[in-house]
């Protein structure tokens, strides 16, 4: 019905079968691809939805950054700074020199397990302090060194002028009032198809209430 500049979802594969949460996430990927920035939280992405992603962070359990950069980048951030090696047997991680990871074992080649389990055993401020020390955290470090930078006098207003120019550039897609009633109106049906006990439920109900509230009115001017 529209298409938003930036489109938020708070754990969309919640309560779905891997499959489902596979399609769905093809579909914000080819949302993003259409020039949404799609942001989103998921608990545990399986390899083939980790690789969808370009940009990651993970929390901590007390809700700080244990790691913050790009997807792909995550397997080096595990093997150099982390020192997880995943060709290492739980044995030889657990070794001298087997850093933060030691004792783990690579389970199915998903980095983002790699990360959790990590992350089950070491303590959060051992994270935190490991990630602003590596590379990937010096690289967020810059960036967010940018951001902060004073702009020169008229560079808040060029700056302005600049992001509305984008956004023009860009336009914006509003579906008519009849296609949004039209889609809305499906969907809704469509639900309300899918359990048709609820849908009677709530008519039985309402023809109580109707009952109820009319008998007790009933002759009232009487």
């Amino acid at each position: 019905l529209s298409e938003p500049a930036i489109l938020f979802l708070d754990e969309p594969t919640t309560g779905q079968d891997s499959s489902t949460a596979v399609m769905l996430c093809k579909a914000l990927k080819k949302i993003a691809k259409d020039g949404t920035s799609v942001v989103l939280s998921i608990h545990q992405p399986r390899m083939d939805i980790f690789e969808m992603m370009t940009q990651i962070i993970f929390m901590t359990r007390d809700g700080r950054v244990a790691y913050c950069g790009s997807a792909r980048g995550l397997r080096a951030y595990l093997e150099q700074d982390l020192s997880f090696a995943p060709g290492r047997t739980r044995a030889e991680n657990a070794q001298p020199g087997g850093g933060l990871g030691g004792g783990l074992e690579r389970r199915g080649g998903n980095p983002a397990d790699d990360l959790l389990d990590v992350m089950g055993l070491v303590a959060p401020s051992v994270l935190v302090e490991t990630f602003k020390t590596s590379r990937a955290g010096e690289e967020q470090r810059r960036v967010l060194e940018m951001l902060e930078m004073p702009r020169p006098r008229g560079g808040r207003a060029n700056d302005d002028a600049t992001m509305r120019a984008l956004v023009s550039a860009r336009g914006k897609h509003v579906a008519s009032w009849p296609v949004q009633f039209g889609f809305l109106s499906a969907r809704c049906l469509r639900n309300t198809l899918r359990s048709p006990f609820q849908f009677i439920l709530h008519g039985v109900t309402a023809l109580a209430a109707a009952v109820a509230i009319g008998g007790t009115f009933q002759d009232i001017h009487a």
